[in-house]
């Protein structure tokens, strides 16, 4: 239930989504009543014109991404490298016959220099069927296929292919390596997927996880003032930005995050 819940409002939390939901209510209910039309269409033209000239989305981002960063130094013994899935694109890759990467890349890219880095560390791929509908293509099928074309074969390399979201990744991966007290155990994600995922893992009891961001959509700047003209792309880090907070959330009431020491 909290998987299929989680899908459905993350695609009512779009701030395009809803902007044109407005807009296309008060054109309907101008026949009706003019006035609450018209309350309706200008509220959904400022929700697209303020966090379309402000960066209000790319702040929200750059504030998760600056959550977490990689330790310096970086460890010298690593137990093993965690990959969480979203890097590939299943339906294209079923449909094209082809392994397709989407935006999200660094994070397998990231992981296949650590495992380079650290040879003794066990490197896993954490990620099943992550959509509502389809549940015939695991996303580690397409993480395995694409080190085998790759001619990468680590001597430690496992996929973990049943997990839906943040939350399963980090219980069935636990589950299957039973990490040990004082071991190192690097988590490999989205810098702007950190905070959420370094709190899951944290519930789900693993003490010896450390957070290796990659995938950066910012420079880190937390500020307002317009910088370039993006309206798209202002959009666009809105939008992640809101998915990522509501998605923290959610896994907060509903008992999925532990947070840090320093959070009250």
């Amino acid at each position: 239930m909290f998987f299929t819940l989680s899908k459905l409002t993350g695609a009512l939390m779009s701030p395009l989504n809803l902007v044109f939901c407005l807009l296309a209510a008060g054109a309907v209910l101008m026949s009706f009543s003019r006035r609450l039309g018209r309350l309706i269409l200008v509220t959904g033209l400022l929700l697209f014109l303020v966090p379309g000239l402000i960066p209000i989305g790319p702040s929200l981002l750059a504030g998760l991404e600056n959550r977490y960063t990689r330790p310096e130094p970086p460890p010298q013994a690593v137990s093993g490298i965690i990959v969480l899935g979203g890097t590939f694109e299943g339906d294209i890759s079923r449909s094209r016959r082809i392994i397709a990467l989407n935006d999200n890349a660094e994070r397998v890219l990231e992981g296949l220099r650590l495992a380079r880095q650290y040879p003794e560390a066990l490197l896993i791929f954490s990620g099943g069927e992550g959509r509502l509908l389809r549940k015939d293509h695991p996303e580690a099928a397409d993480a395995e296929a694409f080190l085998a074309e790759n001619g990468f074969e680590p001597p430690a390399v496992f996929f973990e292919d049943e997990s839906r979201n943040t939350w399963e990744n980090a219980v069935f991966t636990k589950k299957l390596f039973e990490p040990q007290p004082g071991e190192t155990w690097l988590l490999v994600t989205s810098a702007w997927h950190m905070p959420r995922a370094m709190g899951v893992f944290r519930q789900a009891g693993w003490s010896g996880v450390v957070p290796w961001p990659t995938d950066y959509r910012t420079d880190g700047y937390t500020g307002l003032k317009p910088r370039r003209f993006d309206v798209g792309g202002n959009f666009h880090k809105a939008d992640m930005a809101l998915h990522e907070y509501a998605g923290f959330a959610a896994y907060y009431m509903t008992g999925k995050i532990a947070l840090p020491p320093s959070v009250p």
